[in-house]
């Protein structure tokens, strides 16, 4: 039941995208950070060990080609080049994992074109004044993205450390000694 669930929710929840491209892209990740969560719960089933990966990966893309086809409606044509641009690099880090099956490809491909989709619609949003096309905000926002995400990446991929919620708020209590 529970991969039925996941399922469910990772194949409708990115249909959102295309109408509320900021908040259909939250709900994305947010969607995407549970499933992994819920099937350990559940004790994973058929999406257990290398299986899981494989399925969020697939996921993984199916929700970011919603997020491309949303920023290929964008009028700044250097956020949207940009965006097609880190788009491309994770498509192409997948399709090499997929190959090879090498998890650390994952980490020198990161999937920075969810971050920085997230900072350029959530500009658009909540700071409609900024500039999309000036050169040293989409810098700025790029590193905002991508300083997490390598480090994210780097733990998931290179230490092999399942970051489920469940993980990261035990070790949240442990770094904070609660």
């Amino acid at each position: 039941m529970a991969v039925l669930l996941v399922i469910a929710v990772r194949l409708l929840v990115p249909f959102a995208i295309p109408r509320w491209p900021f908040w259909g892209g939250v709900a994305a990740i947010i969607a995407d950070t549970f499933d992994f969560t819920v099937l350990n719960a559940a004790g994973n089933g058929p999406l257990g060990g290398d299986n899981y990966q494989r399925f969020d990966k697939l996921f993984d893309v199916y929700t970011l080609f919603f997020m491309l086809y949303a920023s290929s409606k964008l009028v700044e044509a250097r956020a949207r080049k940009t965006l097609s641009v880190l788009f491309s690099w994770r498509l192409f880090g997948v399709f090499l994992f997929e190959l090879t099956g090498i998890r650390q490809i994952l980490f020198f491909t990161p999937n920075i074109f969810e971050y920085f989709y997230l900072l350029v619609f959530g500009s658009k949003k909540f700071r409609p004044a900024l500039s999309l096309e000036n050169r040293k905000t989409l810098l700025t926002l790029f590193i905002i993205a991508a300083i997490p995400k390598l480090i994210f990446e780097y733990f998931l991929h290179f230490r092999e450390y399942p970051l489920g919620l469940g993980m990261i708020w035990r070790g949240l209590r442990a770094w904070l000694g609660v």
